[in-house]
């Protein structure tokens, strides 16, 4: 039996979905899990040890062999596509506009009126249904399934050898709300204060965005592939970051994973938060904000200290 899971979307989302694969690599050991991802994300989720194979739209053969497709995405075009290599069982939800014309077996669930109650990797264990399987996992089981394995082969570039790297992701690509970047130059500098090696991670795009900003810092904009990073985050004591995809590599693979985020109920920590081991969420207070605001003028975000995040990291809490 060959499943394929489709999870097209944002790093985090398809970090997240993998859980689902670890939950059922654990009751279907015979089973092959096959993943289906945008290209550059390949070499990331080859990582994950519950994952047999990956691959992308792109590959004509991606559909060869698959007896189930699970749409846990909002990709008609690869549905279709299953649909037409004649994958014998598609389920989808059928809330999701368009993929219920290419599915043929449906659940139905909005998450709207979901909101906080769960994590939204729960969301994917749903499809389940419909294989005859009903399963509930804690928040325990998540991030025991959730893993990403380094490689052994990966050699950390000379700079940061014998180093404690504090790796920080000051950017969200407009995913999240974000931490000041001025609390990112404190807290760098606070870091190297106490003999820390802090190093920046974003794409080229971000290392536009910020490279003033970070000058007198090692910084590795645009310069790690997404499987890369998750090696270099292998060999950091922490990742500081918001709600975004490297925050969850970090913690899939390990690291101490600091999670910065609002509190707002569609954006919740309680929902959102990155699954591993080593996890800590910082948020500002125990009451829902309703205030309007923007991913770089949050005032939620605003309130949390780069001291308040030092700590946390000096002291190893979790």
């Amino acid at each position: 039996m060959r499943i394929l899971i489709s999870k097209t979307e944002a790093i985090g989302d398809a970090i997240i979905v993998s859980s689902l694969a670890g939950f059922l690599k654990r009751i279907r050991p015979h089973w092959k899990i096959r993943y289906l991802v945008t290209k550059p994300m390949v070499p990331l989720l080859k990582l994950c040890p519950s994952i047999d194979e990956v691959t992308d739209p792109g590959d004509p053969t991606c559909y060869d062999d698959v007896d189930i497709y699970l749409a846990s995405d909002r990709n008609h075009r690869t549905l279709r596509a299953a649909k037409n290599q004649g994958v014998p069982l598609r389920i989808t939800n059928i809330r999701r506009y368009k993929t219920w014309l290419f599915a043929n077996s449906f659940i139905y669930y909005s998450k709207r009126s979901y909101w906080i109650k769960g994590h939204e990797a729960l969301f994917s264990f749903r499809y389940l249904k419909q294989l005859g399987i009903q399963y509930q996992p804690s928040i325990n089981n998540l991030n025991e399934w959730c893993r990403l394995q380094p490689e052994p082969s990966y050699q950390l570039p000379k700079q940061f050898k014998n180093k404690r790297l504090i790796a920080l992701h000051p950017g969200s690509n407009k995913s999240a709300r974000e931490w000041p970047v001025d609390n990112y130059v404190a807290l760098a500098q606070q870091l190297k204060n106490h003999g820390y090696t802090p190093v920046l991670t974003g794409s080229h795009e971000e290392g536009e965005r910020f490279k003033l900003f970070f000058k007198n810092f090692q910084c590795l904009w645009g310069a790690l592939s997404l499987g890369d990073l998750a090696n270099f985050y292998a060999h950091c004591e922490a990742v500081v970051a918001c709600s975004t995809g490297p925050l969850h590599i970090a913690a899939a693979i390990g690291t101490h994973a600091v999670g910065i985020y609002p509190n707002r109920r569609h954006i919740h920590p309680k929902r959102w938060r990155p699954l591993g081991p080593k996890v800590t969420v910082i948020y500002h207070t125990p009451s829902f904000c309703r205030a309007t605001c923007q991913h770089g003028g949050c005032g939620c975000m605003q309130s949390i200290s780069p001291n308040q995040v030092f700590e946390t990291i000096h002291s190893g809490q979790l």
